[in-house]
């Protein structure tokens, strides 16, 4: 039975009535009891000037040799970044984006609906530019992404500790955006970033889609998924499918997936095993037992989120409640979002690198440029 899901933005919204942000300060100088999202969005990606951060839009012009390849960042991605610095000292990465495809316009009011509201979720801002049909997203620049984190360490997974913290952190944001009617569907080391403390920012929303609260629900077409989300983050369940042209798959179980296989990597430190013929991340009984090894609680939550048995599979946002040692009965609402994890995030000042030594590991900087 295909499960419809819920719009009602005031139920849903009422359930983060605590910890609603109250103040316009950038989400990465913000007090630990800020933590949640904006009840309003205080941009507008109809104007040139939003209300907080920058008191004028980047100039294309402006930023000249300053512009990088996003290659540089992730390979094989050819689209346009700039790097500036704004009028308090913080630095600002800036893509250029063309207006007119359908992928494109849904990409604004995805970032509209959710940018600025939730505290793991990198705050975008939308601006126009002089050329016309063109426009540009600016983000906060973060120098450390989980990736480099993981590569810096080598073979050895993170410590418990900050697995546990960015599991939760993960697991939240991903929920929220399922709850606000998205799914993200690009959930992969590469698309965390790491505060200057150490805290998950989640971001790159290009493969992000909204979902149909009328129609399909959470359930989403093979080809569109097909289309969004790279082959080596799908779930098993894509694998048997009968029809290319009518199955469908809800889209929870297919972000667990991909929480999973990132939970993994940070309590391991390597990939979970690989499925020779596709090269699809397929986990076994001695992936499972290793991590339980290390960390029982951890170990049980990347189980549940990587199980193949959809039937018994965690959404993230149950995975999440398990994380918090939350009881979970038969008759919980899977669609109900009603605690939170608590705040590890405090003042943070943008300097560029992850301080991880709050977390039992060397100090790292990984710098992009």
């Amino acid at each position: 039975m295909e499960t419809q899901l819920n719009y009602d933005k005031q139920g849903d919204e009422s359930l983060y009535t605590s910890q609603i942000v109250q103040d316009d300060k950038d989400d990465d100088t913000q007090s630990e009891s800020s933590i949640g999202f904006h009840s309003d969005c205080s941009y507008s990606i109809d104007g040139d000037v939003p209300k907080t951060s920058l008191s004028s839009p980047p100039n294309f012009a402006d930023i000249g040799n300053n512009w990088i390849k996003k290659g540089d960042f992730h390979p094989g991605n050819s689209e346009k970044l700039g790097l500036y610095t704004d009028e308090n000292g913080k630095r600002r990465l800036v893509k250029s984006e063309d207006e007119g495809s359908d992928d494109k316009e849904d990409l604004l009011r995805i970032l509209e609906s959710l940018s600025r509201r939730h505290k793991n979720i990198v705050r975008f801002q939308l601006y126009r530019t002089q050329n016309p049909g063109q426009y540009c997203i600016a983000m906060p620049y973060f120098e450390t992404t989980l990736t480099g984190m993981l590569e810096s360490q080598g073979r050895n997974g993170l410590s418990i500790n900050f697995v546990k913290k960015a599991a939760l952190q993960l697991l939240d944001a991903v929920s929220f955006v399922l709850i606000k009617g998205f799914a993200h569907l690009g959930v992969k080391k590469d698309n965390i970033l790491l505060t200057p403390r150490g805290n998950v920012k989640l971001t790159d929303f290009d493969a992000c889609i909204s979902l149909d609260p009328n129609n399909q629900g959470y359930f989403v077409s093979y080809k569109e998924l097909e289309r969004k989300c790279q082959q080596i983050y799908w779930p098993p369940e894509m694998e048997r499918m009968e029809n290319k042209d009518s199955d469908k798959f809800d889209v929870r179980y297919v972000e667990s997936w991909m929480c999973g296989i990132v939970i993994f990597e940070m309590l391991l430190g390597r990939t979970p095993h690989k499925l020779h013929k596709n090269e699809r991340f397929d986990p076994t009984n001695e992936d499972y037992q290793e991590a339980n090894n290390i960390d029982m609680l951890l170990g049980n939550v990347i189980r549940k989120l990587l199980e193949k048995n959809l039937k018994i599979r965690y959404t993230p946002y149950f995975a999440l409640k398990l994380l918090q040692g939350m009881e979970i009965s038969d008759d919980s609402d899977i669609d109900e979002i009603d605690s939170r994890p608590n705040s590890v995030n405090s003042n943070e000042e943008q300097t560029g690198c992850c301080d991880i030594s709050i977390i039992n590991q060397p100090k790292i900087c990984c710098t992009l440029l």
